[in-house]
């Protein structure tokens, strides 16, 4: 199969014989270049074309779409932040503050609010800051369950 190159506007059209013959009278500005289909490597594939001008070739190829992040686990980020039998450097953190600070980042994470919580975290994290290692332990269970949050 073979398809037009305009080298004016490096645009591509559809050959305009079916039986790829040479066409009569064709303009000078077009470039007839073969078209090298290949098969999709996967069903997500995403066709790309490329301009081979040295080999007058018009070639697919195929690129993988990025794969969709893993959905925030909001139940085990909260379950390692504050477990229920033991207590956290977080809820040590958080106990300084008064019960209607707590429970607005309480109720924001429970409800997987990454806005808010993170919101509400940097409200608290500018009247206290936590330690460079409460830090880094709570970005690496933020991490780890794939909740979006910023330490």
């Amino acid at each position: 199969m073979k398809v037009l190159y305009n080298t004016e506007s490096q645009a591509v059209s559809a050959y305009p014989r079916s039986d790829d013959e040479p066409v009569v009278g064709l303009d000078p500005i077009y470039l007839v270049l073969v078209k090298i289909e290949t098969p999709a490597p996967s069903p997500t594939a995403v066709p790309t074309w490329e301009v081979d001008l040295d080999a007058l070739e018009y070639r697919q190829s195929w690129t993988e779409p990025d794969p969709t992040p893993p959905a925030p686990d909001w139940l085990s980020f909260n379950l390692a932040m504050i477990p229920p039998t033991t207590e956290s450097t977080f809820e040590v953190w958080l106990g300084q503050f008064k019960e209607p600070y707590r429970a607005a980042l309480a109720v924001a994470s429970s409800e997987g609010n990454t806005e808010r919580v993170q919101g509400q975290y940097e409200i608290l994290k500018d009247l206290a800051s936590p330690t460079a290692e409460q830090i880094t332990e709570w970005q690496g269970i933020a991490d780890a369950n794939h909740v979006p949050l910023r330490f």
